[in-house]
């Protein structure tokens, strides 16, 4: 039954109940002298005040629902071909229009993801496809005439870079993925985030060994079991190695003299982490776009990256309940901070 025919029936019910007892209460006690037959004229007043009820009733109803209607009809027209239409929200402050606009707000966070989905789909097949052209070109030009060894040693090798390429290309986006998922599901423990930049730096270092990464300490880091609290979090080892050899990778990549400096700080109830470079810089305009997926700033395209770094090292930090912000001048190299809750606090 529609909700239109619920309240016209109950508004019936209702108010033919109370007619209903207002006329017995008048046939039983009031002595109607001048009608003869008083049983039957009540009976035909009573069914005639039936209809009449359900008339009003369903007109009643009509009223009420009408602006759920008008909403349904602009909704139905809603797809997510037109996700930039909004409900119209008139005016007033009442349920429905309340109601409206928290649809019309749900709407611009679907388009935002839409259009968010439908960027990273384009740029991750462009960052797919380009090695994959890249590879089968070089194996048809190799393969129209007869090479020398040197120059058949030459294409492998450039093959075989092209595949690391998409192959790190590909673990980033699956791990990008991943960490987009629910929370829940990756393992928490107690973490000493000393212990995890040594082992980035180790890390680092084996496949680059030209690069220099300087790990320093604050002066409220001393020796003893408040300061293993102080170094001491919840989070996910692996995941947060990541983000240490991220941000390592790129002061290094990024400086022509391939030095970071990672510094460790205690700032109230966080731990944080500054990664310091002495690179080309970020322009303040596009300091918040580096975290986006594929975004990578203007002065910095002539290096090789696939823009995927900082958007994970961001999401993985959030995971953790952290924070990262850059400090940067183009020029003057640039300052990632870190900062993560301690287990003395938590």
């Amino acid at each position: 039954m529609k909700i239109r025919q619920k309240i016209t029936l109950r508004f019936t019910l209702f108010i033919g109940l109370i007619l209903g007892l207002i006329f017995l209460t008048v046939y039983l006690y009031v002595d109607v002298k001048w009608i003869e037959d008083k049983y039957t004229i009540f009976i035909i007043i009573y069914l005639f005040s039936l209809i009449i009820l359900y008339l009003v009733g369903r007109q009643f109803a009509y009223q009420i629902l009408q602006p759920i209607t008008k909403v349904m009809n602009q909704v139905e027209g809603i797809t997510e071909n037109n996700l930039h239409k909004r409900v119209h929200e008139g005016t007033g402050n009442d349920e429905i229009i309340r109601l409206v606009k928290m649809f019309n707000q749900m709407l611009e966070r679907l388009e935002d993801a839409f259009k968010v989905q439908q960027t990273f789909i384009a740029n991750a097949s462009h960052e797919i496809r380009t090695p994959l052209a890249y590879i089968s070109g070089e194996m048809e030009v190799t393969l129209m005439k007869e090479r020398t060894k040197e120059e058949y040693t030459r294409v492998i090798q450039s093959v075989l870079d092209d595949i690391v390429k998409l192959g790190n290309t590909t673990n980033r986006l699956l791990l990008l993925t991943s960490t987009n998922a629910d929370s829940n599901q990756i393992p928490m423990n107690t973490v000493r985030v000393d212990e995890v930049l040594w082992e980035a730096q180790s890390e680092l270092n084996k496949d680059h060994p030209e690069y220099r990464i300087e790990i320093q300490f604050g002066d409220d880091f001393k020796e003893g079991s408040e300061t293993e609290l102080l170094l001491t979090t919840t989070g996910n080892d692996k995941l947060l190695r990541i983000v240490f050899l991220n941000l390592m990778e790129n002061g290094c990549k990024y400086s022509d003299n391939h030095r970071v400096q990672v510094t460790l700080e205690q700032q109230g109830s966080q731990i944080q982490i500054n990664f310091r470079d002495e690179g080309v810089g970020i322009p303040e305009e596009e300091q918040e776009l580096i975290f986006e997926p594929f975004y990578r700033a203007k002065n910095s395209v002539s290096v090789q990256g696939s823009g995927l770094g900082l958007p994970l090292v961001k999401r993985i930090t959030l995971l953790h309940s952290g924070s990262i912000n850059v400090v940067s001048k183009p020029g003057n190299g640039s300052v990632f901070i870190l900062q993560f809750p301690n287990l003395q606090v938590t």
